[in-house]
């Protein structure tokens, strides 16, 4: 069998021992609770950290896909000028009259959507 003392064998230093060694892990355990307690606050704080990261990315993504976008379009603009400063210079049979020739110049910069838009509205004018 054990070597375990009965209750009637246990002295009363023995026992005030099994009682300390009893509170001591009782608060042992209080303070482990308390820990666990902690670390689940903090791992919850992350989760919510580490969504804001996350929707804050997504949000800089975006940002970079519209300027790329707006990158492309006045590079595409400044390409139109370019292209219309080259007829000029090859001496285009429009450029004596500098009303239309101005007219080009700001239809060269709109963005395409805007250039239909004028276009329609400049009564037929050729465009470069």
């Amino acid at each position: 069998m054990t070597d375990r003392k009965t209750i009637d064998q246990i002295t009363s230093d023995e026992l005030d021992q099994l009682h300390a060694e009893n509170d001591r892990l009782t608060a042992e355990l209080a303070d482990y609770d308390q820990r666990i307690e902690q670390l689940e606050t903090a791992a919850e704080q992350h989760a919510r950290n580490t969504l804001t990261v996350a929707r804050e990315r997504e949000s800089y993504r975006k940002a970079w896909k519209y300027e790329q976008q707006r990158r492309a379009r006045a590079e595409a603009a400044i390409a139109r000028v370019q292209r219309l400063a080259d007829l000029i210079e090859a001496g285009a049979p429009w450029t004596a009259n500098h009303g239309t020739l101005a007219q080009r110049i700001r239809d060269a910069l709109r963005t395409d959507g805007d250039r239909q838009t004028a276009t329609q509205a400049t009564d037929g004018r050729d465009q470069p």
